[in-house]
């Protein structure tokens, strides 16, 4: 028996859809977010610094630290944002919904469409002001899919399209009841 390498393995199947990029104004959001997210940790942390320089005294003012590690989370995420993207692909088939994401550990989801419960199209203040949106799809246990970084046109195209009623497998008849009575 002969094995294969990943090199040697199809990147998808002949006839398969092809996998979407993510709108190029997204990239804009998540450098957004790679300087807001960070405050949200600055700013207790901050707090906690001042509290201790001011029982001790440091060599280092411990606010220069928390401050640094700030920009330098900034930094990075802000630098990882056009790699986040290049990773970020989705495709809607007949039979699924997939999503590829991730840097540094690969992501792969594939929900089923028949086992959509409903579907939202949700947009913060920097995507609106973008014309972007983001799509969540639940399924019985709760959220399975989301794919950020669409234009709100193509957001309901989708939400329409995955909440379209041919999609759901035909029900099999009941068997027929046995005879009773003998």
């Amino acid at each position: 028996m002969r094995t294969i390498s990943m090199l040697e393995m199809p990147q998808q199947s002949p006839g398969a859809a092809p996998w979407t990029k993510l709108d190029e104004k997204v990239k804009r959001v998540w450098r957004w977010g790679a300087f807001i997210g960070p405050l949200f940790f600055l700013v207790p942390g901050l707090g906690i610094a001042f509290a201790i320089e001011r029982k001790r005294d440091l060599p280092v003012p411990l606010t220069f630290l928390v401050v640094g590690a700030y920009v330098l989370i900034a930094i990075i995420s802000f630098v990882l944002v056009d790699k986040k993207f290049d990773a970020w692909r989705y495709r809607i088939t007949e039979e699924d919904i997939a999503t590829r994401s991730g840097i540094f550990w690969r992501n792969k989801r594939y929900v089923g469409r028949h086992r959509v419960q409903h579907v939202d199209v949700t947009a913060g203040p920097i995507q609106r002001a973008l014309g972007l949106a983001e799509i969540k799809v639940y399924v019985a246990g709760g959220e399975a899919a989301s794919i950020p970084g669409l234009t709100e046109h193509e957001a309901e195209r989708i939400r329409q399209t995955l909440l379209r009623q041919d999609k759901v497998p035909p029900v099999a008849p009941a068997p027929p009841l046995p005879p009773q009575g003998l």
